[in-house]
Parts: structure tokens; sequence; C-alpha cells
């Protein structure tokens, strides 16, 4: 038995790569066809996945609600004050 061993060669493989857009150019209206049909696949799949899917997914609601930490907001706002103080008494001068 003969063994073929293939050995890929950069002329070779220039020249099968040349000869891709004469193959495509023969059977234009094909290829067009072929393209367009990929393409409504890849919207129907995206359309379907972004909002069919979406719509049909229940959202996850938490058992608790939440519960509004006065002593946190508290906090917050002190610092906004003490911040807002530092403004108005000039103690940022010449920041830039």
């Amino acid at each position: 038995m003969n063994k073929k061993s293939f050995k890929f060669s950069l002329p070779s493989i220039l020249a099968g790569i040349k000869k891709i857009p004469w193959i495509l150019g023969r059977c234009a209206f094909s290829v067009v066809l072929i393209l367009i049909a990929i393409d409504l696949i890849l919207g129907v799949m995206l359309v379907y996945n972004y909002i069919f899917a979406v719509e049909a997914s229940q959202p996850q609601t938490t058992e608790s609600p939440s519960t509004f930490k006065s002593d946190i907001y508290k906090g917050i706002l002190k610092e906004w004050q003490v911040r807002d103080q530092k403004l108005q008494n000039n103690q940022f001068q010449g920041v830039f």
C-alpha cells in the first residue's frame, strides 16, 4: 500500500484561497441566497433569545422585602453635611 503524505505548502494553500472568489462568482445567486438564509436564521435566533425567551421566563423575586436602615442613611447624610460645610468654608482652595 502506498501511503500518501499530506504536506501542505504555502503556495498550494494560496492557490486554493485564490480560487475561492472565482468559485463564489460562478454561483453568485446561490451564494447570495445562502447568505440571506443564514442572516434570517441568526436574526430569528437573536429575536427569540432576547425578546421572547426573556418574556417567557419568570422573574425571580426575593421572599423578604428590603428594609430601610435609617441609621446608615443618617450616617451618610452627616458625611454629606460635613463635605458641604467644608465646601462652603472654602477649605478646598486651590484644588486645580
